[in-house]
């Protein structure tokens, strides 16, 4: 690999072995790379994107009260519901603080897309079978708060649990969108930083000709 993607790398994440296993996981997740050629930052996904103006969030002021969350439970992210990151980095100490971050609301619209996967086809044809795609309704979106706090991050530990969409058609940007990010929330790097532009490509790489 060249050296631009270890030094990338070591920009998020600063324990060697760390960077290494982010730069491993990216190349997993970036399938179409052939293991025996050099590859680059683009050919991860890493830059360039649009990155957010650190200005555009001066004037954001946080709920107030305890609970900072705002609704609907159903589709909110993993860290949001469980009120705490999902991931401990090596070298930060601080890593089970939980912020609210973009990162998170790319998560709530990717919970609205696997909702409509799962739930379409029967209500278009107002049959409410006990099939696995009814009960992953109930599993993901219709059970309690504690309920949904357990599932979302049972699949964060395992994301093949989200392989019954209904829309084969979506299966792909799903898994591409889950991959994203998980490795946003695990390393805090490229794909947490720039997560609009990193999900606006596979979106317009799922709606092209």
């Amino acid at each position: 690999m060249h050296d631009e993607i270890i030094l990338e790398a070591l920009k998020y994440v600063k324990d060697a072995l760390g960077a290494y296993d982010y730069i491993c996981d990216t190349v997993a997740k970036t399938q179409h790379i052939p293991a025996d050629i050099m590859f680059s930052k683009a050919d991860l996904g890493w830059g360039p994107h649009s990155k957010r103006p650190k200005d555009a969030w001066l004037s954001y002021a946080p709920p107030s009260g305890d609970d900072k969350r705002t609704r609907t439970l159903p589709c909110m992210s993993a860290e949001v519901i469980s009120r705490c990151r999902l991931f401990r980095l090596y070298s930060d100490k601080r890593s089970r603080l939980f912020v609210h971050d973009a990162i998170h609301d790319m998560e709530t619209l990717f919970w609205v897309l696997v909702e409509t996967c799962l739930t379409r086809s029967w209500i278009l044809t107002l049959k409410h079978t006990t099939t696995i795609h009814t009960v992953a309704v109930f599993i993901y979106f219709d059970a309690t708060e504690l309920q949904l706090q357990v599932s979302k991050r049972d699949v964060v530990a395992s994301p093949k649990k989200l392989e019954g969409s209904s829309f084969a058609a979506l299966k792909p940007l799903v898994r591409k969108w889950w991959s994203i990010l998980l490795l946003g929330y695990k390393y805090r790097g490229d794909e947490f930083h720039n997560i609009h532009g990193h999900i606006r490509h596979i979106l317009l790489e799922a709606l092209a000709p």
